[in-house]
């Protein structure tokens, strides 16, 4: 059995695991909030991305004041990404899934959202175009109720505008059985809630 920093997965779906929340905050416990927040990654040759991603990432997340943890999803890289990632995986709140590369980032994604267990589910790319930090924005929203966050170009460099769904949105759509459409380029750094994330695995 693969340890909890480290999965292999072929495309079929993953064994149901206990998550290693990383409870960094003392907020989150005074707090009594039991929701919690992933993060998947997709990756392919990205292990430079990811060393300047990662501790970015686990401080916005830890700053959120919400348990997290953070899921790459490693097509078979052939940089060294695996080495990155081991030592990432001894943290808590930390784990890795190795897929086959031929499954298309799709694919990828999809077996991310399976392996998310956070109340929030959070997209992103190995290189966003938006700082880590909006991360913490985009839960403010999610807390006030959003459904659906996500970051599009504002034009401006490294800064992003964030457009939301809110829970009526998401319930005509659930209704009406449609696919989600989001805009071209949106996943890239986008969270869902977990009502959302189990719509699109249905």
């Amino acid at each position: 059995m693969p340890n909890i920093g480290h999965n292999e997965s072929d495309g079929e779906r993953l064994p149901d695991r206990e998550p290693l929340w990383a409870h960094v905050s003392g907020w989150s416990q005074l707090s009594g909030s039991m929701r919690t927040v992933s993060c998947v990654i997709p990756s392919h040759n990205d292990g430079n991305k990811l060393a300047k991603l990662l501790p970015r990432l686990s401080d916005s997340l830890t700053e959120s004041g919400f348990p997290w943890e953070i899921i790459v999803i490693d097509a078979g890289s052939e940089d060294g990404t695996d080495r990155l990632l081991s030592g990432w995986g001894e943290l808590p709140g930390f784990w890795s899934v190795t897929v086959a590369p031929h499954l298309g980032k799709s694919a990828h994604l999809v077996i991310g959202l399976e392996a998310a267990r956070g109340d929030a589910v959070v997209l992103l790319n190995p290189q966003p175009r938006f700082p880590p930090s909006l991360l913490q924005q985009m839960i403010w929203r999610w807390e006030q109720g959003a459904q659906v966050v996500y970051a599009i170009d504002d034009g401006s460099p490294r800064t992003g505008e964030l457009k939301s769904w809110d829970a009526f949105t998401v319930d005509q759509l659930i209704a009406s059985h449609e696919p989600m459409n989001m805009p071209h380029g949106s996943t890239e750094f986008a969270l869902f809630d977990r009502r959302v994330v189990d719509y699109l695995l249905r």
